[in-house]
């Protein structure tokens, strides 16, 4: 019997369990998202600290207005030098093949000019690639993961060039890229983003 009773309350507490689950992942003001959205953005968390700091500062402890130099210091670095080392960079893209077949690899090549006295980190390629796309495991390009926002690249070196390559893998036939591409990042803290057009060398026709 005591074995009886402790497998209904093991079930009895994964059913809560569950339960509290499905409460605490319900949405249950769909209408009200549009308004509140808006606080999973880093940069008005950012805006609403630097606030609070502030008004802490002038009307209760000074000491405050500290921790609002910091936040306005991190504000500047962040919302400034990823379009500094976007300025840098100059991005060229070409496919090995011209023509190929749906589900089978094309490879990709990336070349990158770094000409700021500084390494670019961060870097991603997005758009006209979907999540179908892999590295090729045996590359030692040193292109990175794989995202479904797009490719991940490596650090490129201060006053340098660096070439990725990896395999594509077209989902469907058409002209790829897609679209036109963008390189962008938003090292280091990623609440700014910079974006650049990569220049494309030629396009890859891809059949059924």
């Amino acid at each position: 019997m005591s074995g009886v009773s402790g497998s209904e309350k093991s079930l009895r507490a994964s059913e809560l369990v569950r339960s509290l689950e499905r409460t605490l992942n319900s949405d249950f003001c769909p209408q009200f998202n549009r308004f509140v959205y808006w606080l999973k953005d880093p940069f008005w968390c950012l805006v609403m600290a630097l606030l609070l700091s502030l008004v802490v500062g002038l009307l209760l402890n000074p000491a405050a207005l500290l921790v609002t130099g910091v936040l306005l210091l991190v504000a500047v670095v962040g919302g400034i030098f990823p379009r500094l080392s976007m300025g840098g960079l100059e991005c060229e893209l070409t496919f090995d093949q011209q023509r190929g077949r749906v589900g089978q690899p094309l490879l990709v090549r990336l070349r990158l000019v770094n000409r700021r006295p500084w390494p670019a980190w961060g870097l991603s390629l997005t758009r006209g690639f979907t999540a179908d796309c892999w590295l090729d495991p045996e590359s030692d390009s040193g292109a990175g993961r794989l995202e479904s926002s797009g490719v991940s690249l490596g650090r490129v070196p201060a006053l340098s060039q660096v070439e990725f390559s990896w395999s594509f893998v077209p989902a469907q036939h058409g002209v790829w890229p897609s679209m036109a591409p963008e390189l962008e990042t938003g090292f280091p803290f990623g609440m700014f983003r910079a974006r650049r057009s990569v220049n494309c060398r030629g396009t890859a026709i891809v059949w059924p």
